[in-house]
């Protein structure tokens, strides 16, 4: 028994297979390529999100310290050695005045505030000076942090731990800020109230 095959039909399947072969040879290398195209815009464009979220987190801390600076030159007690320098002579007096009568109980406990704030004085000096060298250091680290990451130079997979470690640095600056801005308040309005009655009282004795 023959099987007869037409010759057109014999062409045809030829065709469909050089077809076949060509699909598979070109146009499935075609769309790995699209598909690998296609992911690396992906990763980039998260990339991209994750730099700009994190310079936009560096500005915020810039802009954090700063404010933390004007804040502390607002509050900054330019006359602290003055300062420092009256109340030890006052306290000289009163050791003196000690030394022949008896003080009367509220003027005691007024001197012992008194004691308190001479021996604050020294703390927020400390702390002003400690303020000013952390927001250089700190601010000089985020410019840093800045650029790098503005370049994708250095280590990219620690960019986060160093804007953390940073982040907690800033905080520590506001709540020093905040301790001796408190402390530089307590301190200015004490004096001008317990040092007056204390000179008005050596004065008189």
């Amino acid at each position: 028994m023959f099987l007869y095959i037409n010759h057109d039909t014999k062409t045809s399947c030829q065709r469909q297979k050089k077809y076949f072969n060509y699909i598979s040879l070109n146009e499935f290398p075609l769309k790995t390529e699209l598909i690998i195209l296609c992911l690396g815009f992906f990763f980039q464009s998260c990339s991209d999100l994750k730099k700009g979220d994190q310079l936009s987190e560096i500005q915020g801390l810039l802009k954090t310290i700063d404010s933390v600076e004007v804040v502390l030159i607002e509050n900054q007690i330019d006359t602290l050695e003055n300062l420092t320098f009256t109340m030890r002579i006052l306290q000289v007096d009163l050791a003196k005045l000690k030394a022949k009568d008896s003080i009367p109980l509220n003027l005691a406990l007024k001197m012992d505030e008194y004691k308190w704030m001479r021996k604050s004085v020294p703390i927020i000096a400390n702390n002003q000076i400690a303020l000013k060298k952390g927001i250089k250091e700190v601010r000089l680290s985020l410019n840093e942090l800045e650029v790098d990451i503005s370049k994708a130079s250095g280590r990219k997979d620690k960019y986060e731990n160093y804007i953390g470690f940073e982040k907690k640095k800033v905080n520590l600056i506001r709540t020093t800020l905040t301790e001796t801005s408190k402390l530089s308040d307590k301190l200015i309005k004490d004096f001008d109230v317990i040092h007056g009655e204390i000179v008005r009282y050596v004065r008189k004795n």
